[in-house]
């Protein structure tokens, strides 16, 4: 059984978690500086993000930026994904 850790690495590389991290993002830093907090919902916020021309080029690059370029990732999966 994997652990919470591990569950919430693996759930924040894929596209509802990195959709919920950004928008948690934005509502933490809203509070932090005094500003108001977004006027969408989780919901509008990765409807809109996922609609986006570039949000799996997006996707991809945050991916390997969790991965902090791993070198056991698996490139020629990334290379197909320009294909």
């Amino acid at each position: 059984m994997k652990s919470e850790n591990e569950r919430v690495k693996l759930y924040s590389r894929t596209k509802p978690g990195l959709s919920t991290a950004m928008y948690s993002a934005q509502k933490r830093n809203s509070k932090r500086r005094c500003h108001s907090l977004p006027n969408y919902t989780k919901s509008q916020f990765s409807y809109w993000l996922f609609n986006q021309d570039n949000f799996e080029l997006f996707a991809v690059f945050a991916t390997l930026v969790c991965l902090r370029y791993n070198e056991t990732f698996n490139w020629d999966y990334i290379i197909q994904l320009f294909e």
